[in-house]
């Protein structure tokens, strides 16, 4: 797991593998970059729990990437609104995919807890999504990180 990210942008989510007591114990951290709004709203919502969810996140540590989430919501003519853009990066050397997932919800929410809920819903959604489809996020990583060796070279000659 990368050990220099920006405390005020970087967020742990420890997740629970499995309801057995014995594997409670063992869990999985996904290492998510995102604004204070989204970690406090994570922070209030239960763990990730999705299918597939171990295998995800074993893949993501032993690959060292991160998750950068982007996200907003707010209230628009009694409905209630929420966005969310998912990307790998790799932070050794700050390449993100070109591959994200992206998700928006509207619903007759109109008061900012239940929207934070809706919007933790999309991402929880999002992720795993993304983790239905990870050899597409990791080789199109693997491209950006490819121009950027590419760009790289041409600008030392």
């Amino acid at each position: 797991m990368t050990k220099s990210i920006l405390p005020a942008l970087a967020f742990s989510i420890a997740t629970f593998l499995t309801s057995t007591p014995a594997a409670a114990q063992e869990r999985c951290e996904l290492d998510i970059v995102a604004s204070p709004q989204i970690q406090q709203a994570l922070q209030k919502s239960s763990p990730m729990d999705f299918e597939g969810f171990e295998a995800f996140c074993s893949a993501l540590q032993e690959e060292q990437l991160q998750i950068t989430i982007r996200s907003d919501l707010g209230v628009l003519r009694n409905q209630g609104y929420a966005w969310v853009l998912i990307q790998l990066k790799r932070p050794t050397t700050g390449a993100m995919s070109d591959a994200a997932e992206t998700n928006t919800a509207i619903g007759d929410a109109t008061e900012r807890e239940q929207v934070e809920q809706m919007q933790v819903a999309i991402i929880r959604d999002s992720l795993a999504s993304m983790a239905g489809n990870l050899r597409t996020y990791l080789v199109s990583l693997e491209q950006v990180q490819l121009e950027q060796q590419m760009l790289q070279r041409s600008a030392r000659r």
